[in-house]
């Protein structure tokens, strides 16, 4: 969204059959205080933000 791009994902069939993708459970992360501070698409954001300053200044 931020880059005004919605790419179209998709499995590839040419590859060996596995699992698509994983995700880890994060409740033991919390137990440890281990939990964002920032949510995903504020990062996303501040980052876009930094990468373009630094391309301005260049």
């Amino acid at each position: 969204e931020e880059l005004g791009w919605s790419p179209k994902i998709v499995g590839t069939t040419s590859r060996p059959e596995g699992v698509f993708f994983r995700c880890g459970d994060t409740e033991l992360q919390r137990h440890f205080g281990l939990a964002p501070q920032v949510s995903l698409k504020d990062g996303i954001r501040r980052s876009l933000d930094v990468l373009r300053a630094r391309a301005t200044h260049r």
